[in-house]
């Protein structure tokens, strides 16, 4: 077969895996009116929430997460040193951005200072970029969007589908049946008395560790700016395509194994931490939406609860996001050190049984192996 004729063939292959989750997606949407109806839920969803925690917060996090990671990843030539030449052509820029880094820092505190800082500078670093270039900055920004929109659309239907299977099969029974797993795993260990033994001991550590375990989400957020940026939107998309088959997987999993997280069978866990701490008030509103769900299989909204604990989607979806930034070794590397911490947040925290996470690479696997494993990085498919 000649290259032309393999490559066609590839660019074939890629369209249909990448329809097909569309398709995934479309009739899970189709569905999801009705089956709520079915169970007794409510077709009402928590709009503000979701757009708070999604456009908002999360959106700055991961247009941090990308600059810092395109930065580590990427020559000097290309990321910083276009900068500092701005700033020595345009010293007046120093005027504007000293007392706005002041006043973020002042508002905002330190880190999310920082953050919104660093976010700063990369908006008026890619308008710069764009108008030097001659092309639309409205594209650039929409080449993000809409794969950050179609993730959205993903999780709201998690969201939903998580509460409806919690409906018909959640009986709290299952969460034993993998601390057994674990046991057999680990000679007889679990994780709960492991974790509150260390909590116990270094109980400052858990404000960092809470920290470590929701910065997750930039991850994805950080791969789709950057793969939107400098692959091209339909590989952004395939990126969320994976993703969306990924929790798909696990929603289908959820079914057949109805579990939550260790911190649910652990009579210990809520007296090592702090009562007022975010983990802690996430934990107990999840247990008591899970009862209330099994008890009385009412709810008043579809909000942000997530309960599925096999597999680990902190684990499922940095291992994605690993693949599709593969080429940028650098960047590679700095998630590898940070997800190796994410792993010690999520046992320690107490959130998911050490089988979720070894059950998180095959997931991955395979949702990786149905939206077209042999895409080329560096080349963007038509779609």
């Amino acid at each position: 077969m000649s290259d032309m004729a393999a490559s066609s063939v590839l660019v074939q292959s890629s369209e249909r895996n990448i329809s097909a989750h569309y398709w995934a997606t479309a009739l899970l949407a189709i569905a999801v009116v009705p089956l709520l109806r079915g169970v007794g839920l409510p077709l009402k969803f928590e709009w503000t929430a979701y757009f708070a925690a999604y456009w908002m917060a999360l959106t700055a996090q991961s247009m941090c997460a990308a600059s810092i990671l395109y930065v580590v990843g990427c020559p000097y030539s290309e990321t910083i040193a276009p900068i500092v030449q701005r700033i020595q052509q345009e010293k007046a820029r120093l005027l504007f951005l000293i007392p706005l880094s002041g006043f973020l820092f002042w508002l905002a505190g330190p880190a999310f200072g920082f953050m919104l800082i660093v976010d700063a500078v990369a908006i008026l670093e890619l308008v710069d970029r764009s108008n030097e270039r001659r092309c639309s900055t409205a594209n650039m920004f929409l080449d993000v969007f809409f794969p950050a929109a179609y993730l959205f659309v993903i999780i709201i239907g998690v969201f939903a589908y998580n509460d409806i299977i919690a409906v018909l099969r959640y009986t709290g029974s299952w969460q034993y049946v993998l601390n057994r797993a674990d046991a057999f795993i680990l000679g007889g260990h679990t994780i709960p008395p492991w974790s509150d033994a260390v909590l116990l001991r270094w109980p400052r550590l858990i404000p960092e560790l809470r920290m470590i375990y929701f910065g997750m989400f930039a991850q994805v957020g950080a791969a789709i700016v950057i793969l939107a940026w400098r692959e091209g939107r339909s590989v952004a998309l395939k990126f969320v395509g994976t993703a969306a088959f990924a929790y798909y997987i696990a929603l289908f999993i959820f079914y057949w194994v109805p579990a939550t997280g260790p911190f649910s069978i652990s009579p210990e866990h809520f007296s090592v931490l702090p009562v007022a701490s975010q983990t802690s008030e996430i934990q107990r509103a999840l247990m008591g939406i899970l009862n209330q769900l099994r008890l009385t299989h009412t709810k008043q909204f579809i909000g942000t609860d997530y309960f599925i604990a096999l597999p680990s989607m902190h684990i499922v979806l940095p291992l994605i996001v690993l693949w599709f930034l593969r080429r940028w070794k650098r960047m590679v590397a700095v998630l590898i050190a940070y997800d190796v911490l994410m792993v010690a947040a999520i046992l320690l925290l107490e959130w998911h049984f050490l089988v979720d996470l070894i059950a998180a690479v095959p997931v991955a696997a395979l949702a990786i192996a149905i939206n077209g494993r042999d895409t080329p990085l560096g080349e963007v498919p038509s779609e």
